[in-house]
């Protein structure tokens, strides 16, 4: 089978799973092929998860996508929590970050990933939008966290807050060792309002959330990088209905995404939220 044509059978396939959840669907747009969020589209925000079909393409190729006038802003990314005004991200002296957040109008935000989770924020009020990338790295050291609280400066303006979590690699693909959930769970419980991590206690905690799954025949533990993030959001009162979480795995779907974990130096697949 060509693999245009696998491509297009899995297509089909995630297009049948994307309906049944309905906040998340396919676009063919001048033959470029993307998910979107319709949380964040029925907003009024234009949103963009693109394929591995389009690896060879910088975000300038995708001008014709945005809306006219659109400045293009995108970064070094480096698995830390740094996050910086889209105007800091300039294509020629690209910044080291994980994270921009919009400071004039016009502005499109773009990450790149490949198992990692892309992020996307939007605030309907102010029309700020946020753009963050985020592994297990990531969630340790808070970038969501620290990215909210960028896009919104006030706990009382919380509520006019959509966050939408990208494809990303599922728990069942993704696993990792004592120490890295030893990160995960104090980036979750950073206040110090429990003991300190307990193996034993924690795992068992961390699994009843569904964020982890304890891995016996190879003595490691299987990581929900996207439900870890949720709960992070959850943990700083955004409401489970501001959030909307791709289900599609970029492990599974070879045809669809390139992965780190199935193949390291493949490739990555460009996101982007404009204002």
């Amino acid at each position: 089978m060509d693999a245009k044509r696998s491509q297009s059978i899995i297509y089909l396939l995630t297009k049948l799973e994307l309906e049944k959840q309905k906040n998340w669907e396919w676009v063919n747009n001048k033959e470029i092929i993307f998910l979107q969020s319709k949380i964040l589209s029925n907003l009024g925000f234009e949103n963009f998860f693109f394929t591995r079909s389009n690896n060879k393409n910088q975000p300038s190729d995708f001008l014709s996508l945005l809306r006219k006038n659109q400045t293009i802003h995108y970064l070094n990314q480096v698995h830390g929590n740094r996050v910086i005004n889209a105007s800091e991200a300039l294509q020629k002296n690209l910044a080291n970050a994980d994270g921009l957040i919009s400071d004039k109008k016009n502005q499109s935000l773009w990450i790149y990933s490949a198992d990692c989770a892309p992020v996307l924020f939007v605030d309907k009020f102010s029309r700020k939008v946020a753009a963050c990338h985020a592994g297990w790295k990531g969630v340790a050291n808070r970038i969501i966290v620290s990215t909210l609280n960028k896009i919104s400066l006030k706990k009382s303006n919380q509520n006019n807050i959509a966050i939408a979590i990208g494809p990303a690699i599922s728990a069942k693909h993704y696993e990792v060792g004592i120490e890295v959930i030893k990160l995960i769970y104090e980036s979750l419980n950073h206040k110090g309002n429990e003991d300190k991590f307990d193996p034993e206690k924690h795992v068992t905690k961390l699994e009843s959330m569904k964020i982890i799954k304890s891995n016996t025949q190879s003595k490691k533990i299987n990581l929900d990088i996207r439900a870890a993030i949720k709960e992070q959001l959850l943990k700083e009162g955004i409401k489970e209905s501001q959030i909307s979480i791709c289900p599609i795995c970029t492990f599974s779907e070879s045809s669809l995404f390139f992965s780190k974990r199935r193949c390291p130096n493949n490739g990555i697949q460009w996101s982007a939220i404009s204002n």
